[in-house]
């Protein structure tokens, strides 16, 4: 199973830069946050040190993964019907942001 996370990740980066969903880390930020009212939400590095981060809007519920590698950020998958499984232990308190 180890083996199969890494290689989805790969797989899936590769897709979406194949349909161009790949820019600098900064305009994929503004894009995300102005466009779809996505903000970070959790933060994390694989194997390769590459940054994979997910993007939430907890009023839609839409979502969106994206990995940075240098300066380059690619959408990885993005969707809807996002609901942490445990919501009180993700309860941010009005006016601050995850850190």
């Amino acid at each position: 199973m180890k083996y199969l996370i890494p290689f989805l990740l790969v797989s899936t980066s590769a897709l979406s830069q194949e349909n161009s969903a790949c820019t600098t880390a900064s305009n994929l930020h503004n894009f995300l946050t102005q466009k779809y009212g996505e903000k970070p939400f959790v933060k994390m590095k694989d194997g390769n040190n590459r940054q994979l981060v997910m993007y939430v809007n907890p009023t839609t519920g839409s979502w969106t993964v994206i990995i940075t590698s240098g300066e380059m950020s690619c959408g990885v998958s993005a969707g809807r019907d996002f609901s942490p499984v445990d919501p009180e232990r993700f309860k941010v308190e009005p006016n601050k942001e995850p850190s």
